[in-house]
């Protein structure tokens, strides 16, 4: 995982990778599964997507045998104004067609602010910023993200990450469960010295990501440019309400979703691949129901209260934290993309307090 912060100690060192584990999950409270930390599937590989009849997703090197499948190309490219847009809708004058991942926020008679969907991926794609966002970056008063990633929200995270009851990760899990989770975490490169004393949240968040290659992403990229630039930086969220959203979950429930996540782990690299196409495509209507698509064959319940946490809620809370800087005006907000879609999206909430929205890019 990410060695970049000055923080951080040995690597080889449990002290170190439990430092490692605070910076990666700074960066990864988002759409389970979907929205990502890097992307690392090979140049030139053709995936395989098709839909089941309960209509679930399913991703693949090869095509199924009994479904049609659509092939998605995977190309390497430096920057995102190389790639082409497929996207078949065109950016919508409205939050009522989710189109664009840059935003104009306007209210009265400030100066507009922008919001800004991002992808937690160190992918080079991803990373290229457009004009249109460097623009509105440099013009913008102040940046906002959804936590600062600083060392002391680094610091609590570390500490919140691990077990302090005496109690081990292999006591909660079950042998076999365990031996599941610790081989997952090896892919990741995190040693079982270190495992045994996460959380099972911590094991969950970690697992739903491919191994990244890249020691930043987008937002940490963001957050460089408007502290170099000089702007004052705020969070939308401080580390213990993001870590709330998983101590809050039950026990139970964690064990269901690392589950999930496990036998999800085959498809992972093919589905962190579709996700970026959409994102680079600027496609928050089909991110928004490929989500929900996903989702649905997961047990429906524990997925729900899951994603109330991980999205609505935190949405609501965000959207009412923001109004402060946007009625200054001038303000740059950047949030993982999958936040503004929906009837419950930022964008939406938004509009209903009388704030006008129009895509930009």
């Amino acid at each position: 995982m990410s060695t970049i912060w000055p923080i951080l100690q040995n690597p080889e060192s449990s002290h170190g990778n439990i430092r490692r584990a605070a910076a990666a999950l700074s960066g990864l409270l988002v759409l389970f599964a979907l929205i990502l930390v890097s992307v690392c599937t090979e140049a030139g590989q053709t995936i395989y997507q098709w839909k089941d009849d309960q209509g679930t997703w399913h991703f693949s090197d090869a095509p199924a045998s009994d479904a049609p499948a659509d092939a998605l190309q995977h190309e390497s490219r430096d920057t995102r104004r190389d790639l082409p847009n497929t996207a078949t809708k065109t950016p919508a004058q409205s939050a009522s067609g989710q189109q664009g991942i840059l935003w104009a926020i306007q209210s009265g008679d400030a100066a507009p602010s922008y919001l800004l969907g991002t992808i937690h991926s160190g992918d080079d794609r991803a990373m290229a910023l457009p004009s249109p966002v460097q623009d509105t970056l440099q013009r913008s008063t102040s940046f906002t993200m959804e936590m600062i990633p600083d060392a002391a929200a680094l610091m609590k995270l570390s500490a919140a990450m691990l077990l302090q009851d005496g109690t081990d990760l292999r006591s909660l899990l079950g042998d076999a469960l365990y031996a599941e989770v610790v081989a997952g975490m090896a892919e990741q490169g995190f040693p079982e010295a270190v495992v045994y004393r996460m959380k099972p949240w911590v094991v969950l968040s970690l697992l739903s990501t491919p191994r990244p290659e890249s020691g930043s992403f987008l937002d940490l990229k963001l957050y460089h440019t408007a502290l170099a630039a000089g702007k004052p930086v705020f969070g939308l969220e401080t580390p213990e309400e993001q870590i709330a959203v998983f101590n809050d979950i039950s026990l139970s429930n964690q064990i269901h979703l690392i589950r999930q996540i496990l036998d999800q782990r085959p498809n992972m690299k093919a589905m962190t691949e579709h996700i970026l196409q959409l994102y680079l495509n600027r496609d928050l209507d089909t991110m928004f129901d490929f989500a929900k698509s996903y989702l649905s064959g997961a047990d429906s319940g524990i997925t729900d209260r899951f994603m109330k946490r991980l999205n609505d809620e935190r949405n609501r809370r965000m959207a009412d934290r923001m109004k402060t800087r946007m009625r200054e005006g001038g303000a740059f907000f950047a949030v993982g993309a999958l936040h503004l879609p929906g009837p419950q999206g930022l964008l939406a909430l938004l509009e209903q307090e009388g704030f006008e929205v129009s895509p930009i890019y």
